[in-house]
């Protein structure tokens, strides 16, 4: 009877052990896709400038000040939004910033007033906020510290592939000349 209890016992430890790697790699994957693809929808802003300036006649300060504002908001949410998620369940909390960000991305392409956009950029990075604090809080949760720097540096690739899959989609669209306006709805269909 031993002897079934112990190789019992060994099966399940082997299964959780697989089951933990498992959602560890997940959980990896997951924020880091999660996370570019908020830089699908935050980045595309600063490309689509050169054509709402010269549809619109926006000067480089009007634009200028929905920046400015979108930084300040962005700033403030991290900060409220960083202590709702410590309090809520990560993934569902990042889920629904992306999905709020890819929203107000897609509503931009149909905006024509400077009062429009500086409003619903503003709102873009209320949702941009909840994404970081979620990816902090999973990352740290499933490794260990003694594996942290090297996690958080492979984690922090999400950056640049998020930066480089929104610059090389906005220069097909503007080269194949699609408008300033695919550059908000298609990053958001994406994301």
């Amino acid at each position: 009877i031993s002897v079934n209890l112990l190789n019992t016992y060994t099966k399940l430890v082997t299964l959780e052990k697989n089951s933990y790697r498992y959602w560890r790699l997940r959980i990896m994957y997951a924020s880091i896709i999660g996370y570019a693809a908020f830089y699908l929808v935050r980045q595309n802003f600063s490309m689509a400038m050169p054509g709402m300036s010269e549809e619109f006649g926006f000067t480089k300060v009007d634009l200028g000040w929905i920046g400015t504002w979108w930084s300040i908001t962005y700033g403030i949410g991290k900060f409220i939004n960083g202590y709702i998620s410590d309090r809520s369940n990560a993934r569902y909390f990042m889920t629904l910033g992306l999905l709020g960000a890819a929203i107000t991305s897609y509503g931009m392409a149909y905006g024509e007033s400077l009062i429009f956009f500086g409003g619903v950029w503003i709102l873009n990075a209320w949702f941009q906020s909840m994404g970081w604090p979620p990816c902090a809080r999973l990352v740290t949760h499933w490794f260990a510290p003694r594996e942290l720097g090297t996690k958080w540096a492979f984690w922090a690739s999400s950056h640049q592939i998020g930066a480089a899959a929104i610059f090389l989609l906005a220069g097909y669209l503007i080269n194949n000349q699609y408008g300033w306006r695919s550059i908000f709805w298609s990053p958001a269909i994406i994301a």
